[in-house]
Formats: C-alpha cells, structure tokens, sequence
C-alpha cells in the first residue's frame, strides 16, 4: 500500500483528484468540546493536505446543534456540514437518507473517527480513497484503502498517539506529532480587555471550573492559595475564565483575592466567546486548570499548560505527552479505570461545592513547584499564530 500523498492519487489506471473530503465525527457516546478540539489537529492536517479541497464535517445532530456556530464555522477548517444518524439509530429510513446524501456528495476520501462510520458505507457510496482504524472484522479493514496504524508505546494508548497517526497518514509518510500541528484553531485577532494598563506580564489564565455533570474540579480553596502566590511573588496578572454558568465561582475567587492581596492585578473573562478565550491565551504565559475543553482550546493555541487530574483519564487526555512545555499533576487514584471507590458526588453543586477525593489530594506545593519552574524559566513562544488567525 502506497501512502496517502497529497492532492491526488493514482488507482486502476486513473488519477484522483481530491476534491472533496468527507470528515467523520464521532457517531457513539460523549463529543464535546474538549473532544472536539483534539479532532481539529486532523482537520488541519486535512487542509494542509488539501489546501483547495472542501471539507464537509459528517456528525450528529447534536453535536452540528451546540457547536457548528460556536466552534466549527469560525475555529475549524469545515466548510460543509452533514448531518448523520448516531451509530445506534435502528432507523432503516434514516440511514437511507443519509446514505443518499453521503453519495451524493460525491467526495473522492473520507477519513472516518474511532466509532464512526463502518467503512462499507463509504465504499457503497463510492468514495475511491477511504482512510481509518481497521477494525476487527478482515472484511472492513480490506475495504480501507489506507488503514490508520497507531504507533505502539508502554502503557496506554494517547490520545496524540491516536491523532499522530491520522495525521502521519495524511501527510503520507514520515511521523508527524500534534505537537507539529500547533495550532490547530483558527481565530480572528481582537483586542483582549486584561483591565488596562496595569494587566502587565506574566499573565496566567486560571480556569477553576468545569462541566458540572462530571465533577473533576480542584478545591476552588487550592486556587485561591496558587493566586496569591502568583500576586506576591509575580506579580502577575490573573485571568479567570470560564463559562457563564461558571460566574458565581468566579466571582467568589476575584473577591477572595482581592480581599487578601489588595493590589492584585486581576482580570475576569468570565462568558467571554471562544475567540476572546483564544485572542487571551495567545497573550499570555501561562494556563492552570482542570481537565475541560477550555484546557484543550489553550493546548490548541499554544499556550503552556499545567493540567489538574483527578477522576478523569489522564494517560489518555494529559496535555504533557503534546508538548515537553505542558505538565499534568494527579494523585491517580485509578477512578478513572475502575469506578470511584471513595464515594465521591459525580455531579458538582456550586451551592454546596465539594470535590472528589482525588482532586482533593493534589498538593498545592507540587502545583505551585510546576507554575513557578514555567514563569521563572525560558518557554517557546506561542505556536504558528499567523496561520491560526484569519
């Protein structure tokens, strides 16, 4: 098998011209935004590739709903949608009709996702060029012209791994990392309100938050403790962010902060847009947080990252193994294999905030060691910025 080169390809006597790419979410379980930015490092790759190309984003429904506007059209590289029924749908109809529009575009590749399209459905649609993870099945993994191999490495799998081989493939030849990639979001270039002239160098943005259904917060306590050294000893300039339903916490650390170091320089994002979170993070030097999407969009612009993990799994989602510059610090309690076993709430209440046994027992000595070792020390500056902003 000849590897993938870009632009066209050679097969039964023709040349195939890619013109069209149909790129495959993932069609079972959870896509969220912390997920939906580590994909985007193929979809750049995609463009790299195939710079003339339009790439048409296959997904459902849910997904196209809550993040075709707020994340795909203005920080990806998706020209076109397609909506998909999830992998579970037992709708005969359905499937035809998603059939028929899949052949009907008439792309000449398609790249499918783990837990994606099974590849006879883009062979029957009769799309030439089809790459992805072979599965078990010899029948499937036949009708793959260019099967996905994932580079072997002790213990878990990455998910860098994963991508580096999506994106080794594209390239056709040669081991390409997500590190290579960076940035892979696009954003437009804005002004950042840091609170005037006074939000001097370092800034370091603190997320404290986190989706609430899946409780993998530090103790906002512990942040508070990291903040102040930050002022004392740095004085730096402190970003909080986060979403609109992330406010109240927000505003219970600014206030904190501010009660204890009275001339902190402090600026408060909070319900800012993703190109403001990512205009902020070009500008700074630094990002500490959980485990979340808003972790992953810092990763995807460059930004050094020091990551909190607790139940969540951090072989698989740490942002270290992406860059030397990023640091991941857990107690790994193992929850995230074999259900928690300390009785933890899974769900986090803003009115009555506690946290899991394994966040609690991050030490905020070694968090700060890590911050610290970052601002004192010379780090890369941000990723290839003039290709993510437009």
């Amino acid at each position: 098998m000849q590897p993938l080169p870009p632009g066209a390809r050679r097969r039964a006597g023709r040349e195939i011209v890619v013109r069209r790419v149909a790129l495959v979410s993932k069609l079972s379980g959870p896509f969220d935004l912390g997920d939906i930015v580590m994909s985007n490092a193929v979809v750049r790759q995609v463009r790299l590739a195939y710079p003339e190309a339009s790439i048409v984003l296959v997904a459902r429904a849910r997904e196209l709903q809550r993040y075709r506007e707020r994340f795909y059209a203005p920080h990806s590289w998706v020209d076109e949608f397609l909506e998909c029924p999830s992998i579970t749908e037992t709708s005969w109809p359905a499937w035809g009709r998603f059939f028929l529009r899949l052949r009907h575009l008439r792309a000449q590749l398609c790249v499918t996702n783990v837990g994606s399209l099974p590849a006879w459905v883009p062979y029957l649609a009769g799309i030439p060029l089809r790459m992805g993870m072979p599965s078990q099945s010899r029948i499937q993994a036949r009708l793959l012209t260019h099967p996905v191999a994932v580079a072997p490495r002790a213990g878990t799998v990455h998910w860098g791994d994963v991508a580096a081989a999506y994106l080794t493939a594209l390239r056709g030849g040669g081991h390409v990392r997500v590190g290579d990639v960076v940035p892979y979001v696009r954003y437009i270039d804005e002004p950042v309100d840091f609170g005037g002239g006074d939000a001097r160098e370092p800034r370091v943005v603190i997320h404290i938050g986190g989706a609430r259904h899946w409780n993998r917060r530090w103790p906002r306590e512990s942040f508070l403790d990291i903040c102040v050294r930050l002022s004392r000893q740095f004085d730096a300039t402190i970003v909080l962010v986060g979403g609109e339903e992330e406010s109240a916490e927000i505003d219970w650390l600014s206030a904190r902060l501010r009660r204890i170091c009275p001339q902190v320089r402090l600026a408060n994002l909070a319900g800012r847009t993703i190109n403001q979170l990512l205009n902020a993070f070009s500008k700074s030097s630094l990002y500490l947080g959980n485990d979340s999407g808003i972790m992953h969009l810092a990763v995807a612009v460059g930004l050094p990252v020091v990551a909190l993990f607790g139940p969540s799994d951090h072989g698989y989602l740490g942002p270290d193994a992406i860059d030397a510059r990023h640091a991941m610090v857990t107690r790994d309690f193992g929850c995230a294999r074999t259900g928690c076993k300390a009785g933890c709430a899974a769900a986090f209440d803003a009115n009555s905030p506690d946290y899991p046994a394994c966040m609690k027992a991050v030490d905020v000595a070694r968090v700060w060691q890590l911050v610290a070792a970052r601002l004192a020390g010379e780090l890369p500056s941000v990723g290839n910025a003039q290709f993510a902003r437009r």
